[in-house]
């Protein structure tokens, strides 16, 4: 199949934006815009049951009104329409691999959560292979444009910086080069932003910090340098902003938004990480009886609670203390990681590390200082 960009069409507002931000996209490209419409398959539910399903009948076809919005909003644009029956997730997951790009609607909602609340958004991101755009309602070109001098919205202005989240230990080079290639086309500046944490001694040790911004810092810095150095080379035009910052990507990830979203008989469970989850708001959820229940073997104060016996000391976290109150939420103490295979593979990495220190060998998990200048 010839190369397209292509948008997920239904008949909601956030997939009218949807289409116009592909046929935007479509422009820059030079490629044409396919709008495919899931035309998904229901049992017959009236008359005589035959065993056979039938497509819903008014509901689930081609948008006409939106397809003639967007080809009088974009005439120059090549358009093609296509109804694919099947079940969305499926039908547009295999869109997406066929496309350039492939763009969706997308909730109105605040946060990263708000992006991914639909199942059928869920399931297409998490499955495609190429890059998944999600459009909110209401969305239009003068979002994509700084302001102009008076404050109001515009199209003539510079276009908003791209950010890309960089996982050092994990890079994408396909995300990377699409973070590029999108600030590039749009003549704008491209942000990379890359969270690293301290090492766990430093939630005991407050001069930890100190040393980290000293000597660890530093090295970070250039190992995101490094990472971005094939891309700035590839698209010298791009302007860089790196921002190589201590902290956690995911931090509340979890907000009184998200809780809201959850239905009430809904369990929340977070082994990942403590930050993952704002407390207050979980604490305000399980107060109004919006939760079934919490289980947590993580907490984001957890750091000088956790690990030591305080079971002779008053509890002075007034948070950790509300939720051991509820009857219908666990609380353990960082345990879920506490496997043979875990434990193992933490024992194995710690011998290999003095084993390499005693050697005087450069390890996969040795610190080598920045060079001066």
């Amino acid at each position: 199949m010839s190369r397209t960009v292509t948008a997920g069409l239904d008949s909601t507002r956030e997939s009218l934006a949807a289409a116009h931000w592909a046929a935007r996209e479509a422009v820059r490209r030079g490629l044409p815009l396919r709008l495919v419409h899931v035309q998904e398959w229901r049992p017959y539910v009236g008359g005589m049951v035959t065993g056979y399903e039938i497509p819903a009948q008014l509901s689930d076809r081609m948008p006409e009104d939106t397809v003639r919005q967007v080809r009088d909003a974009h005439p120059d644009v090549e358009i093609i329409t296509e109804e694919v029956p099947g079940q969305p997730a499926a039908v547009l997951s295999t869109a997406a691999d066929e496309s350039e790009l492939l763009v969706l609607g997308s909730r109105a909602l605040s946060g990263a959560v708000g992006f991914l609340v639909g199942s059928v958004a869920m399931a297409t991101v998490s499955h495609a292979a190429r890059p998944v755009i999600l459009v909110r309602a209401g969305q239009c070109a003068e979002d994509e444009h700084l302001p102009d001098l008076y404050g109001a919205p515009s199209t003539t202005t510079a276009h908003r910086d791209v950010v890309l989240g960089l996982d050092l230990n994990r890079p994408c080079d396909e995300l990377i080069d699409f973070a590029f290639d999108t600030a590039d086309r749009r003549g704008a500046r491209l942000r990379v932003v890359s969270g690293w944490k301290l090492p766990p001694m430093a939630a005991y040790q407050p001069e930890a910090m100190t040393l980290a911004q000293k000597d660890i810092a530093p090295l970070h810095a250039r190992a995101l340098t490094d990472a971005l150095l094939p891309w700035c080379g590839k698209f010298p035009g791009v302007e860089v902003v790196e921002h190589a910052l201590i902290g956690r990507p995911a931090h509340h990830l979890v907000d009184a938004k998200a809780l809201a979203l959850m239905k009430d008989d809904a369990i929340l469970v977070n082994t990942g990480r403590g930050g993952l989850v704002d407390t207050d708001a979980l604490l305000a959820a399980l107060r109004a009886g919006r939760l079934a229940g919490a289980g947590l073997d993580v907490y984001e104060e957890e750091a000088g609670v956790f690990f030591l016996d305080k079971s002779l000391e008053v509890m002075t976290d007034e948070r950790l203390a509300r939720l051991v109150t509820f009857p219908n939420v666990i609380v353990t103490s960082h345990q879920a990681y506490f496997t043979r295979d875990a434990v193992g593979q933490i024992t194995e990495a710690t011998a290999r590390n003095v084993r390499d220190y005693l050697a005087g060998r450069t390890g996969e998990n040795t610190l080598v200082p920045a060079p001066a200048g």
